[in-house]
């Protein structure tokens, strides 16, 4: 990869699962940049492969999908990284009915996708399955600190994380789209059924104990970037207003996954 090449892109975007990452990558990002020089890595190929065809030229200026942080590690190293995390049992919920609505459609993104399917796992034999442990920690962040990101966005907080990030960058005024609704049926029902098992809940959170860690340093970080004086504060309010959308709103953002939670145009991290 040539200098020139090195130089020329300007931004890194990880896209985790069910955080937003669709909207921010094929809504938000055109409309800041140039279609063309979006290069969207989906696809799990080495980076001397993308450039030997032709996917990473000098023409890129942003790169963004489901990839591990690590694999631009020492390239582009003028590109600011950004991320978006989301309150794990959120990020699982959505998820495991992302894949329970598609397979009812016989829509499989990969045998982990069918077996849970075809065999009707209920949400807690789902999150017990090793491929759905700790993916942000185990995967699209490994071995790197979140304060290393230039910016880590919560999904909870979407819209005025957004704005910061627009602040930040020179961006001009954004308009967010409006989500999707979750068609799964009883979607509401069943996400506070699960809810309010409280052995379910904490066996989970003890299962995906690096990203509970992890997730709670980006509402630290936030906490910080936004100059507030309680991060416990702010982290409860970020549950509160989870756990609210669960209750009173089905409406999410149709996300493609990486195929360890379901995708469309994923990967298989574990």
């Amino acid at each position: 990869m040539s200098n020139l090449l090195f130089s020329s892109v300007k931004l890194i975007s990880v896209h985790l699962p069910k955080t937003a990452g669709t909207v921010f990558g094929k809504v938000i990002l055109p409309r800041i940049y140039p279609q063309h020089s979006i290069f969207y890595d989906y696809d799990l190929l080495p980076i001397n492969t993308l450039i030997q065809e032709g996917k990473l030229t000098e023409k890129i200026r942003v790169i963004h999908g489901h990839f591990s942080i690590e694999k631009y590690r020492g390239y582009c190293n003028n590109a600011k990284r950004v991320i978006w995390l989301r309150n794990p049992i959120n990020l699982l919920l959505s998820a495991y009915f992302f894949w329970m609505a598609s397979g009812r459609n016989n829509i499989f993104y990969d045998e982990n996708h069918r077996y849970v399917v075809e065999n009707k796992l209920e949400f807690a034999d789902f999150v017990n399955l090793p491929f759905t442990h700790n993916i942000i920690s185990n995967y699209f962040a490994k071995e790197m600190k979140l304060s290393d990101f230039y910016f880590v966005g919560i999904q909870e907080f979407f819209r005025d994380d957004l704005n910061d990030l627009k602040n930040m960058l020179g961006w001009l005024t954004l308009k967010v789209p409006v989500a999707n609704q979750n068609l799964y049926d009883n979607y509401q029902a069943k996400v506070m059924d699960i809810l309010n098992n409280q052995s379910l809940i904490k066996n989970i959170l003890a299962i995906q104990g690096a990203d509970i860690e992890l997730y709670q340093e980006a509402l630290k970080l936030r906490c910080q970037r936004k100059g507030l004086s309680s991060c416990i504060e702010m982290y409860e309010l970020s549950l509160k207003e989870s756990q609210s959308r669960l209750r009173f709103n089905s409406k999410e953002p149709k996300l493609n996954q990486c195929r360890c939670l379901g995708s469309e145009e994923g990967i298989n991290p574990l």
